[in-house]
């Protein structure tokens, strides 16, 4: 993904003015957040810490799909509401994955977190309030290709000396 900001932020903050939309969170969704709580809980407690992030990245796949096919780029100008729902849905598994993901990147999921006003520090589904977004910003810094090719070069070169 070749973008600086989350899509789905930059898109709440250009449509609906940095504010949240309201709005009952799909039950899929919500079923596949709890589980995926208990997974990792199981995995974590059992040093299956690979399995664990086996479980976030499925639910990181079903959240990118799903905003995919909701295509809320267009939903903005020809449904408002559905491109709420959708907006709503996918910070509220951006809230979760955050937490989850905690005991592995504790940095970026607090930063993430904090763009989202939420101090919960505890192992149960986070439920994000309608509130506006808090200084949006990238949580990593995106690689120049051609930086990376350099120093691809230059390990290699220093192998040959």
């Amino acid at each position: 993904m070749d973008k600086k900001y989350p899509l789905n932020w930059l898109k709440t903050q250009k449509s609906f003015g940095g504010v949240l939309p309201e709005k009952e969170i799909n039950k899929e969704i919500v079923n596949r957040v709890d589980l995926l709580y208990v997974e990792t809980g199981r995995n974590n407690e059992n040093a299956g810490f690979k399995k664990a992030l086996e479980k976030v990245f499925e639910l990181v796949r079903y959240a990118n799909k799903y905003f995919d096919e909701q295509q809320p780029w267009k939903q903005v100008h020809e449904n408002p509401e559905a491109c709420k729902q959708t907006l709503a849905d996918s910070i509220y598994i951006i809230a979760n994955l955050a937490n989850i993901l905690s005991p592995f990147l504790p940095f970026s999921s607090e930063k993430v977190k904090s763009m989202l006003q939420i101090a919960e520090h505890s192992w149960v589904p986070i439920e994000v309030k309608s509130i506006g977004l808090n200084h949006v910003e990238p949580l990593f810094e995106r690689l120049d290709p051609d930086l990376f090719i350099h120093e691809l070069e230059e390990l290699k070169r220093r192998e040959n000396v």
